[in-house]
């Protein structure tokens, strides 16, 4: 008999109004999520067809429907909570087969003892509707730059050597305008903007007849431009300025569009300069003019994981994103590059 079968042949049978996610194979969970000693992951099932019987259980139907939804069918397998070392973190484990004979594991949920998930977990933090938390991004940078060594801009597969950026043409977010190779110091960092430019028939963007008006001081600020920058390129000057970095690189901008010569080079070595790039905005949410949630208070960001208390002391979190009805990622992810 497993650990879950003893402990559960031992506690009563469910009142008539149980609490949420209280069913006695989610409290064996929560035991074993609580308990200072690790247990063995085949001593701790969740069994999916007792899972659907508990219908008074918030957590195993929720779970029950997830599976449902992913699966297209309710599987016949147990589940099994793992403890993952590296990651520091809980999760739910459901082995399914595919329509191809396939067997996969599907991973819905982290689990947390307490409440509220601390930021040092694997999981990471949950974050509400308040604006960005730019002091915390500050002090993620400098903690990258100071402890790891450079090691976050490296990379150690042999194929993936990529030579240095050669000069670009940048934005200074200080000056609010085009700035050329010569104008910048050699050893100033920019950060990139990975994005989507959307299906907007005639997008502004910089071309040679707008090239030196977009290179004039404060040109960026001025009306007739700003009203038709993209929301998601404007966010992003915010951030960066704010973060005291100085330079941004967006393609729309920093590749002169209409130049037959100079934009084939600088697709050819559009890795080399993501890759050198200080870091990377991915605005993975919406297309150009949705925007960079939480940066302003009128755009307040969503939370995309699902998360209830699995019991009074730990906490479910979903380890997929709930897509809303707004195609959020869909964009990002079936685009070759941007």
């Amino acid at each position: 008999m497993s650990r879950l079968q003893k402990e559960t042949s031992t506690q009563p049978e469910p009142s008539s109004k149980p609490r949420r996610g209280q069913c006695r194979e989610c409290m064996a969970i929560v035991r074993a999520v609580r308990a200072p000693i690790r247990p063995n992951t085949a001593d701790v099932v969740w069994n999916c067809k007792q899972a659907k019987k508990n219908t008074k259980c918030m957590a195993c139907q929720t779970i029950v429907g997830i599976l449902k939804a992913s699966a297209g069918h309710l599987p016949d397998t147990n589940g099994t909570l793992n403890f993952d070392p590296q990651m520091g973190a809980w999760y739910i484990s459901v082995l399914i087969t595919t329509d191809e004979g396939y067997w996969r594991h599907v991973t819905h949920y982290f689990l947390h003892a307490g409440r509220e998930p601390k930021p040092d977990r694997g999981i990471g933090r949950l974050v509400g509707k308040h604006p960005i938390e730019k002091n915390l991004l500050r002090t993620w940078l400098h903690q990258c730059d100071e402890c790891h060594a450079g090691r976050c801009h490296s990379i150690l597969d042999p194929w993936g050597n990529i030579e240095k950026t050669p000069p670009l043409l940048l934005i200074d977010v200080e000056k609010m305008c085009l700035v050329r190779p010569c104008q910048i110091p050699g050893d100033a960092h920019y950060v990139a903007l990975s994005y989507v430019w959307g299906p907007y028939t005639s997008p502004f963007q910089t071309l040679r007849n707008n090239l030196a008006q977009l290179s004039t001081h404060g040109a960026l600020d001025t009306s007739a431009v700003a009203s038709r920058l993209p929301r998601t390129i404007k966010d992003s000057m915010i951030l960066v300025r704010a973060l005291g970095i100085r330079y941004l690189w967006c393609d729309r901008l920093c590749v002169v569009q209409d130049d037959a010569e100079t934009k084939p080079q600088q697709l050819d070595i559009m890795a080399s300069i993501y890759y050198n790039a200080h870091f990377t905005i991915a605005a993975c949410e919406g297309d150009a003019e949705f925007g960079l949630a939480g940066i302003l208070d009128e755009s307040p960001r969503v939370q995309p994981f699902r998360t209830f208390r699995l019991s009074d002391s730990c906490t479910m979190i979903q380890k997929v994103p709930t897509l809303s009805k707004r195609p959020l990622f869909e964009g990002y992810h079936s685009r070759g590059c941007k």
